[in-house]
């Protein structure tokens, strides 16, 4: 379970993946939730995130763009 921004909780099944993004291979640890009800169900991605200088979400496209550092 995860506390969101408003007090509230959120069931979420949480992993840690091996991951490999613009040619640099990590572990990560990632979370899914089928209750946030949006487009992109991922959460916990800190981890991800980290690894790059920029991270640039496209919803219309359903795309996600990771600039290395």
């Amino acid at each position: 379970m995860f506390k969101v921004e408003d007090g509230d909780f959120l069931k979420a099944y949480m992993f840690r993946l091996p991951v490999e993004l613009g040619g640099l291979r990590f572990h990560a640890r990632v979370a899914f939730s089928d209750e946030l009800h949006i487009g992109f169900n991922l959460l916990g991605r800190q981890t991800i995130f980290d690894h790059f200088a920029e991270v640039a979400f496209n919803e219309r496209a359903a795309a996600v763009i990771f600039r290395v550092k």
